[in-house]
């Protein structure tokens, strides 16, 4: 397999749930990796404090709307995210 060194754009999608904190996880996890990437964070709430832990972020719609996958796959064709 050949090694590449190009730079993965990776989307963390932070959860509805209010005890959930596994997206922060991720976020603080390849904050210390040796991984060349670009963190995009999408949040339905501007409260959460993991989408403020990277400098690309939107608001999405909630999970539970009508549009919410529409608007995750746009997201990820627009900001090409592996």
């Amino acid at each position: 397999m050949k090694k590449t060194n190009r730079k993965l754009n990776i989307l963390v999608l932070l959860s509805d749930n209010q005890n959930s904190c596994t997206g922060h996880g991720i976020i603080k996890a390849l904050s210390v990796s040796n991984l060349n990437h670009q963190l995009f964070c999408v949040s339905a709430s501007p409260h959460k404090a993991g989408i403020y832990m990277t400098k690309d972020r939107a608001i999405s719609p909630s999970s539970e709307e009508e549009g919410y996958i529409k608007w995750v796959l746009d997201y990820c064709m627009a900001h090409q995210i592996d």
